[in-house]
């Protein structure tokens, strides 16, 4: 119980990486009392940010925590987290013995959870949103706000209300043509807000180019990806962000399909370099137990810019990527395979150590 509120107070203490004031976090009822609003607090069910530092400076935090602690820091924020529903269902999800449970579950939870349903030998399960950037701030129906814009995540949107006019996210219908309502969907376009770059399927250690690596009764899914969104704060003050991350998940067969299981991801060696800040280099991390993946959150760039209030911009253009490592997963062989996905010439070359993490 102590680990539990001595991770709390140093939430309550974390300090902004970028501007090192003091993060100001106010669970419920402590709003009302306050003149000037805190860096997060809780509005409408759903957790609100002064900017996209304060969210990472929380993301940081929160993806440290065990279940736990957690747990304690919503109750502590009076906030119901996707990541809470989430684990109750996965704690269900583990406990089924056959594919035709596994079914009875998909079936009961469609809703609730997102599936594969283009490969019936895949059993996967994730969140129930189009992107997993921001999952562990997001509440149960995905929702966050960061400065005036609200964001909904659904199974196939991002929904962007940049004024933060909730009437308008229950009326998207009615306001198709407002420039303060933004709904992006898709992935694989490089003017949508979420960009898979590489799946790494050229790098397969069988040579067989599927992006699914597969060792005996285990496979391995590594994903780069960026995330960009937009955020209005008053007037003619616009920001836009960048977040890029490397996404791993690892399953085991049984019942003659693919499942989704809590197990422990590892890279070494790991570089990394977005446009032209300097290469990172870390030279390796072993997550904790996770499910139904782990991320490493690689680099974040916000930037502010002029703009009317009822024009938003267009997101930050998409920078030349590189990222190098190996890496593994708990039984997937005992071995570190490499992988690559380099744009800049000469990389790695020269380069710097860095916190890379999951």
């Amino acid at each position: 119980m102590f680990k539990i509120f001595a991770m709390l107070a140093v939430v309550l203490t974390v300090f902004n990486a970028c501007q090192k004031d003091e993060l100001v976090m106010e669970g419920p009822g402590e709003i009302a009392s306050s003149v000037e609003k805190p860096d997060v607090y809780v509005e409408n069910g759903y957790l609100a940010f002064k900017d996209f530092q304060a969210v990472d400076s929380v993301m940081n935090i929160l993806t440290k925590m065990t279940r736990e602690e957690r747990n304690a820091w919503d109750t502590q924020m009076g906030f119901k987290s996707a990541y809470a529903d989430f684990e109750k269902l996965f704690d269900e999800y583990e406990q089924l013995k056959s594919q035709e449970g596994f079914l009875v579950f998909k079936q009961k939870y469609q809703e609730r959870l997102s599936f594969n349903d283009a490969d019936p030998e895949d059993n996967s399960i994730d969140y129930p949103f189009i992107s997993t950037a921001f999952t562990p701030v997001l509440n149960q129906d995905g929702m966050m706000k960061v400065a005036k814009s609200v964001y909904k995540y659904t199974k196939t949107n991002r929904i962007s209300i940049y004024d933060g006019d909730l009437n308008k996210l229950a009326h998207l219908d009615q306001y198709s043509d407002d420039k303060m309502v933004d709904i992006t969907s898709n992935l694989k376009s490089t003017g949508s807000q979420t960009t898979l770059i590489d799946d790494f399927g050229n790098d397969n250690p069988d040579d067989s180019g599927d992006r699914w690596w597969r060792k005996g009764k285990r496979r391995l899914l590594n994903e780069l990806k960026i995330e960009r969104i937009n955020t209005w704060h008053h007037d003619y003050v616009w920001k836009r962000a960048v977040k890029v991350y490397f996404e791993q998940r690892g399953q085991k067969k049984s019942w003659g399909s693919w499942n989704d299981y809590r197990t422990v991801y590892e890279f070494s060696n790991l570089y990394f370099r977005y446009g032209s800040i300097p290469t990172g280099y870390n030279s390796g991390d072993t997550s904790s137990e996770v499910r139904p993946s782990a991320k490493v959150y690689l680099y974040t760039y916000d930037e502010e810019i002029t703009m009317p209030p009822n024009i938003s911009p267009a997101y930050l253009p998409i920078l030349t990527t590189s990222l190098k490592c190996n890496t593994t997963f708990r039984g997937f062989g005992g071995t570190m395979e490499p992988l690559d996905h380099i744009e800049h010439s000469g990389f790695p070359g020269t380069s710097n150590w860095t916190n890379f993490h999951y």
